[in-house]
């Protein structure tokens, strides 16, 4: 949950989200140690998550809000360095300047020092500053070499790198016709709901 959530119980916003989605990247990259979901010893969270190094663990045991936000802030804000990518699985260090990246256009004012106060968790990237972190990171060798030597159990359509000029200016990775055209598929529970939708708007219009 993002801090200025945590902290100051504001409404939500989008840029929450991308919030949150660091931190998820933050997990992945102490938990995971390298691809096809290989858990690191010791994990970051379930049997002997304790031994772990990283203040991560703390977070998912917290049971209120605002120490929560208090530990975040501690380990995020004012010390992301030092705290957390440390902790990162050495398979993922080549992600650690995107990380750091990304949390800078999310909070800028940490390149100016630790910011104090309400103003210190509010965020006023904009989508695009969001967009150029994604591109920048896509479009990185490094990366783009590893994930086409590494395994993969998930059937990816696109690689980092795997990108094309669209015609509104956005980049997208290339997807062929038959893959735009095709129909989603749906489990068991996705099929009833939508009959059961369906059925129920019917009988609205009769």
């Amino acid at each position: 949950m993002a801090l200025e959530l945590l902290l100051y119980g504001e409404c939500h916003r989008a840029i929450h989200d991308v919030e949150s989605l660091a931190y998820v990247l933050m997990f992945i990259c102490s938990h995971l140690a390298g691809p096809r979901n290989s858990i690191r010893n010791p994990p970051l969270y379930g049997k002997d998550s304790m031994f772990h190094p990283s203040p991560i663990k703390e977070w998912l045991t917290a049971t209120r809000l605002s120490p929560l936000g208090i530990q975040k802030y501690g380990h995020t804000i004012g010390h992301l360095d030092e705290f957390i990518l440390p902790h990162f699985s050495p398979y993922f260090d080549q992600l650690k300047p995107h990380v750091v990246a990304m949390w800078n256009v999310i909070f800028p004012s940490r390149l100016h020092g630790i910011p104090a106060g309400k103003k210190g968790v509010q965020s006023d990237a904009t989508f695009g500053d969001i967009i150029n972190v994604f591109k920048t990171a896509l479009l990185d060798k490094t990366l783009i070499e590893e994930a086409r030597i590494s395994p993969t159990v998930l059937g990816k359509r696109s690689l980092p790198g795997d990108l094309a000029a669209a015609e509104n200016g956005w980049d997208v990775a290339k997807v062929s016709k038959s893959q735009l055209e095709a129909e989603p598929k749906m489990n068991r529970v996705v099929k009833r709901s939508s009959k059961l939708l369906l059925k129920s708007q019917s009988r609205r219009l009769l």
